[in-house]
């Protein structure tokens, strides 16, 4: 291989780059959470400092929980020395338990911290049928 073409060859890797970067930087973020349940309620708590309760969207179709939002950019330029923060849009899907009372959920958003109570059906006592 020529000069020239590695020459190419080496702007065409270097614009690869960029554009890999540049999609990841674009990426949605996934939203880390708990998930647990008593005899009553199940519960998930997701840690989302610096997000305003308008910049998140919660919602519910079947028994499938989608939590949506954006962590929005500070605004001024800034010199990073470190940047691990994730800031953009994020998301999270989670099938919930069919004995979820969807009716009756409620969130909040508290200190950095989304909590979603939803409150499980009573399941009837089981109940012996005759056989006449």
């Amino acid at each position: 291989m020529g000069f020239l073409e590695k020459l190419k060859r080496g702007s065409l890797e270097e614009e690869k780059r960029e554009e890999k970067k540049e999609q990841w930087m674009e990426k949605e973020g996934q939203l880390l959470l708990d998930m647990y349940e008593t005899e009553e309620a199940i519960f998930i708590e997701a840690p989302i400092a610096g997000v305003k309760t308008e910049d998140i969207e919660i919602y519910l179709d079947g028994n499938l929980l989608t939590i949506e939002g954006e962590r929005k950019r500070p605004e001024e330029e800034r010199k990073y020395l470190i940047q691990e923060c994730y800031w953009g849009r994020f998301s999270r899907k989670i099938s919930l338990p069919k004995e979820a009372n969807f009716e009756k959920a409620e969130a909040t958003l508290k200190e950095g911290v989304l909590k979603i109570r939803i409150p499980k059906i009573k399941k009837a006592e089981r109940k012996r049928i005759p056989i006449k």
